[in-house]
């Protein structure tokens, strides 16, 4: 028997009078990592109090809720996507900033201020432009002015893949298009005539299909300068991808400084197809929708455009649980989703249906969690169902769930002495997640591969033991007597 140390980490639910281990002040904020993929992390404004700090009220609250601040440094790639999860707050408030100098001096920006746009009425915020290398500022409160926990995670993205004439996206006019501008992106390639078009920065790429002849009119509209131009006629999609580099004079194109405008076809035949660029002369992140204007006749084939545009599927382990979170950039005539598992990859069972936007032209995101997930590795997927009854699958993830029933902790309440057994499971560290950050070592043995703590210094309270076990966390509520 070798007496050892483990790092044991305070998480007391008790009332909290000591300051905030979280970063309450942006020059205490908590360092956050941008990931390729979402890689959620615990956070809380337990303890914490509203810090101004020159960074003066967001532009989405005008109150002064408790906030905590994350920062992190600007990685390669086209936008930085930062979403939260649902904890104990369910309705959060999220801003983002840059500050010329550092925390505590210099010019202040605020470059985002989103409430609602993540899972049910939890925030994200999904930004453009940023400076690769440079620091950046994320503020968090409760919308209804309490405190909470929540979950949160930031990954980069690479740029629509749109942004070239080859790879151009179906639209119709049964339905608007609506999706966010690139800023400080590339510009269209050199070739086709762009005719009024003098610079072309910030490009979408959209092809049409008429399936109704006459007078084609299309809207365009932002809240900055877009312009646009449009080309046509082309007998087959491929025809139309093929002369990419050898567009003659558009039909009709807009260089104006507006943010609306308008695309028209006169004459348009059926079964026809036509190419539409839409360029972000204005170089900021923004909403752009296209959608057929009020004095159209023609109508567009809408059987082209995919029944949804899903940007993101993602499987987490949270506390035991599985958090299943998908977004879709568009959704046409889509009745639901079934949420599907697997524990081989092979036979799958529904868990969930998720009624979903049915015809939506904005970004949507789901949620859903798996509380009693598969023991091990286990496989999900989705179903996406039409209003037709046609469906497609989404790509599938995986998880390593351990098993609540592999460990065992005794007794609890626990007094003097915590006695913790994997079975056959190595636990590599035990941590106890404090909202306070307070760490303290508690010495424990090793018998017969059960672990025994000596918790008899611990405070009164409920804790929570967080283990690692071959890579892999969980956790356990352990009550001090």
């Amino acid at each position: 028997m070798n007496l050892k140390h483990i790092l044991l980490t305070l998480n007391t639910l008790a009332v909290l009078t000591s300051s905030l281990s979280q970063g309450n002040t942006p020059c205490t904020a908590t360092s956050l990592t941008v990931g390729s993929s979402c890689s959620y992390t615990s956070g809380t404004t337990v303890g914490a109090t509203f810090a101004n700090n020159g960074f003066g009220a967001p532009s989405c609250s005008a109150g002064s809720s408790p906030d905590v601040w994350y920062t992190f440094v600007a990685p390669a790639g086209a936008y930085v996507t930062i979403s939260l999860t649902s904890g104990t707050m369910t309705d959060s408030e999220m801003a983002l900033y840059s500050r010329s100098t550092n925390c505590s001096t210099g010019t202040v920006t605020e470059l985002e201020c989103d409430d609602d746009s993540g899972p049910g009425d939890m925030s994200e915020v999904v930004h453009s432009g940023l400076t690769v290398g440079e620091t950046y500022y994320l503020r968090i409160w409760d919308y209804l002015g309490g405190t909470g926990t929540f979950n949160i995670c930031a990954k980069v993205t690479a740029a629509p893949t749109n942004i070239t004439c080859n790879l151009m996206k179906p639209i119709c006019s049964g339905s608007a298009t609506i999706f966010t501008a690139q800023a400080n992106g590339s510009s269209a390639a050199v070739g086709p005539n762009f005719d009024c078009l003098i610079t072309q920065p910030n490009p979408s790429w959209y092809y049409l299909e008429i399936d109704n002849p006459g007078k084609l009119s299309i809207d365009i509209t932002a809240d900055n300068d877009v312009d646009f131009a449009i080309w046509g006629s082309y007998n087959t999609l491929a025809s139309a991808k093929a002369s990419c580099a050898t567009y003659p004079l558009p039909i009709d194109c807009s260089f104006d400084p507006s943010s609306i405008e308008n695309a028209v076809v006169n004459g348009t035949v059926n079964g026809k197809f036509y190419v539409l660029l839409v360029t972000n002369y204005s170089d900021v992140t923004q909403i752009i929708t296209i959608n057929q204007a009020a004095d159209a006749v023609a109508t567009t084939n809408c059987s082209i455009v995919l029944p949804i545009e899903l940007v993101s599927f993602d499987a987490k382990i949270i506390d035991n649980s599985v958090h299943l979170i998908w977004k879709t950039a568009s959704e046409i005539n889509n009745d639901y989703f079934l949420v599907q598992r697997s524990k081989d990859g092979s036979i799958w069972e529904t868990i969930s249906i998720k009624k979903s936007q049915g015809t939506s032209h904005i970004e949507s995101a789901y949620e859903l969690i798996d509380a009693n997930p598969v023991v091990g590795i286990s496989y999900y997927r989705l179903k996406q169902v039409d209003t037709n009854g046609e469906f497609t699958y989404s790509a599938i993830n995986s998880v390593n769930n351990i098993s609540d029933l592999d460990i065992s902790m005794y007794p609890i309440p626990t007094k003097d002495e915590l006695t913790i057994n994997a079975g056959k499971e190595i636990i590599d560290l035990v941590q106890l997640s404090d909202l306070l950050g307070n760490n303290i070592d508690i010495p424990f043995s090793i018998i017969n591969n059960e672990y025994l703590l000596n918790t008899s210094q611990l405070k009164k309270g409920l804790y929570t033991v967080i283990m690692t076990i071959n890579g892999k966390k969980t956790t356990r509520k352990l009550i001090k007597s």
